[in-house]
């Protein structure tokens, strides 16, 4: 059953490590659908992507540690993703350095 678009749903969305512990809770997580599965992943895809950018192009505090912390993470999103999505949905068009698609 879909749960209510106003709780659980858009607060990992907006923010899904303030939700999740791990990518791996996502997809466990019975109240969500397989779409709003997807769509969590993939936004956590992005905020760790961005993060790397931001360290490649010195936008981050010396020390900071959040892009060792998220490189790990990234790797645990991307296979959650492989496992909702399997490995031909993974990156659909042309990313960016972002990782966005431009497709």
């Amino acid at each position: 059953m879909p749960i209510n678009q106003g709780s659980l749903y858009e607060r990992a969305l907006a923010d899904p490590k303030a939700v999740f512990a791990r990518p791996q809770a996502v997809l466990e997580d019975r109240r969500l659908t397989d779409g709003q599965k997807r769509k969590i992943l993939r936004q956590w895809e992005q905020d760790a992507r961005l993060i790397q950018v931001a360290e490649e192009e010195a936008m981050t505090a010396p020390g900071d540690g959040r892009v060792e912390r998220e490189r790990p993470m990234l790797q645990d999103v991307r296979s959650a993703l492989r496992q909702l999505t399997g490995p031909a949905e993974e990156h659909p068009g042309t990313p960016t350095k972002a990782g966005a698609s431009t497709d």
